[in-house]
């Protein structure tokens, strides 16, 4: 039986921007162009700024554990479960509330189920109920910065399939 993959492992895919079996800074740029662009947010806008910010200094706690510049599945999903469980863990949290600014269209601190929606389009994920309701932990039809946030905690500390992240970001 194949071993369940969790959320790093997911997110490693989708960073190998040239499927060479490797991340690299590049492909950390790349997810944050591929986010913002689609959502309309211009290149030197802040939200852009911050979310660029936000995943090089993920990159950059990816290069520091690791010690490479180009890194492989098996270190990546190491590095993300150590980061995401000790002390860096906050800075993980920088890049997560930069995606959620970036979804939050309307800077009223909240997703709704339309920018939750463009965000998934955005990121090629079909858009579903269930994926937004995933999120919506206190179901009150919208999604908080740490409703956010702790489904991608989840996400990258879990072996299960169906951790709200994983269910809202299928195919990551």
């Amino acid at each position: 039986m194949a071993a369940v993959q969790n959320g790093a492992d997911h997110a490693f895919r989708h960073l190998d921007h040239d499927g060479d079996g490797y991340v690299d800074a590049a492909g950390f740029d790349q997810m944050a162009r591929t986010i913002a662009t689609p959502l309309g947010i211009a290149e030197t806008a802040a939200k852009a700024v911050r979310l660029r910010e936000g995943y090089r200094s993920t990159f950059e706690m990816v290069r520091d554990a690791t010690g490479a510049a180009r890194v492989g599945p098996a270190e990546f999903t190491t590095a993300m479960v150590a980061l995401a469980a000790g002390p860096p863990a906050a800075r993980l949290r920088g890049v997560c509330a930069a995606e959620f600014a970036a979804a939050d269209h309307d800077d009223d601190g909240t997703i709704t189920r339309a920018e939750f929606t463009r965000l998934l389009t955005a990121l090629g994920q079909p858009a579903t109920d269930a994926a937004f309701t995933a999120l919506d932990r206190d179901h009150d039809d919208r999604i908080t910065r740490a409703e956010y946030v702790a489904a991608w905690e989840d996400y990258l500390l879990s072996d299960t399939p169906d951790t709200a992240c994983a269910l809202a970001f299928t195919g990551l």
